[in-house]
């Protein structure tokens, strides 16, 4: 193989597409994307919560086969929808 059939300049655009710049996006068709699919993006908070609420938020979500996380963003978006 020779100097000149080697590149890592990648695929070639096709003539008269050499300086062509695609439009940006702002990001809405990856977020209709993730609404579609049913995803959300998420975060991850970290707080202190007084043992005895923890305790009790545990007993909850046990006693009503759910996670911890399912119960406090259900309470989440019930407080907050009350809020409005």
């Amino acid at each position: 193989m020779s100097k000149k059939d080697f590149s890592i300049s990648g695929p070639r655009r096709p003539a008269g597409m050499e300086n062509h710049v695609s439009p940006a996006t702002d990001g809405a068709e990856d977020r209709l994307d993730e609404f579609v699919a049913g995803q959300e993006p998420t975060t991850t908070m970290t707080f202190q919560l007084p043992t005895r609420l923890h305790t009790e938020l545990k007993s909850y979500a046990v006693a009503s086969r759910q996670k911890v996380k399912d119960v406090l963003i259900r309470f989440i978006q019930e407080g907050l929808g009350r809020s409005k």
